[in-house]
């Protein structure tokens, strides 16, 4: 039989030390949690887009949860310029980088969701891609991403 040995440290360790000696601490099988929370999700139109021509990021975030506050933050393709950002509900401004936006869509109710358009003007042809980032009081942030190959106007 081979012996393990615990060491416990402090008041607290010993009286754990003693409730497992005395086999008072009860082990609970595990349970899978799902984590219910944001989900964010867009769609881009047109799709291929051409450069100069306006293209529309449509953003929904969802909440999975109990009611809460939700915000978005958005990242535009690097190199495109911001026509307009609308929320369904709350306000958008600029966020802390050039190609950024961020908004407040404030209180949604457990399975209601808010959708915020983003139109940028593409300056370069190639691939743009566009990250969206949904989140809430009581939930973790959750990142979705959409890629859109941008041609030259004809």
């Amino acid at each position: 039989m081979k012996k393990t040995e615990i060491n416990f440290r402090g008041i607290p360790g010993l009286i754990l030390a003693s409730m497992l000696a005395a086999g008072l601490v009860l082990a609970l099988p595990a349970q899978a949690q799902s984590e219910p929370g944001i989900s964010t999700t867009q769609t881009a139109d047109p799709n291929p887009a051409t450069v100069g021509q306006p293209l529309t990021f449509t953003v929904t975030v969802t909440n999975d949860a109990a009611p809460q506050h939700v915000g978005l933050k958005d990242f535009f393709p690097e190199g495109a310029e911001l026509v307009s950002a609308t929320p369904s509900q709350g306000n958008c401004g600029s966020g802390h980088h050039s190609n950024a936006v961020q908004c407040v869509l404030g209180d949604l109710p457990s399975g209601g969701s808010a959708t915020v358009e983003v139109v940028v003007l593409p300056t370069v042809p190639g691939t743009a891609k566009n990250t969206a980032v949904g989140g809430g009081e009581h939930s973790p942030e959750i990142s979705d991403e959409a890629t859109v190959d941008v041609k030259l106007a004809p």
